[in-house]
């Protein structure tokens, strides 16, 4: 049986691949996806390995388009590991406390994990759109 978070990894990756709008994702055929394996934007450095990638960030509700570097992943199964274990610690820990995707989405808008001010407006939607909230279980 898979963990909680790898559980949530999943159905995030299924939520970006859903909905354009919330990555830079296009059905796991980006730039990002396919030279670096990284599905969910995870900015930073994989075992020092990093590329240097545009990305839309948000600032005072403005949109604005900058360079940064994400991290390299040697697989798709790491990247799926690596996004699991960043949620089951830190300041996201307390998602494994929620049993709501709404909730879930509401925690993640506000502890920053992404700039758009619509961030958990547009996974709600996405999960109740594609009925992944049976993922939850």
């Amino acid at each position: 049986m898979l963990n909680w978070s790898i559980k949530k990894s999943i159905r995030f990756y299924l939520v970006l691949l859903s909905r354009k709008p919330l990555s830079n994702l296009t059905g796991g055929r980006s730039d990002l996806a396919t030279k670096a394996n990284n599905l969910f934007g995870v900015k930073g450095q994989y075992q020092g390995q990093q590329i240097l990638m545009n990305t839309d960030e948000y600032e005072n509700n403005q949109r604005t388009t900058i360079k940064d570097y994400f991290k390299v992943y040697p697989s798709l199964e790491i990247a799926i590991q690596d996004h699991s274990d960043f949620l089951s610690v830190g300041t996201y820990a307390t998602l494994t406390n929620l049993t709501n995707y709404a909730e879930q989405a509401d925690l993640l808008q506000k502890a920053g994990y992404a700039t758009d001010p619509n961030y958990a407006t547009k996974i709600k939607k996405a999960i109740q759109d594609y009925d992944l909230a049976e993922y939850d279980a």
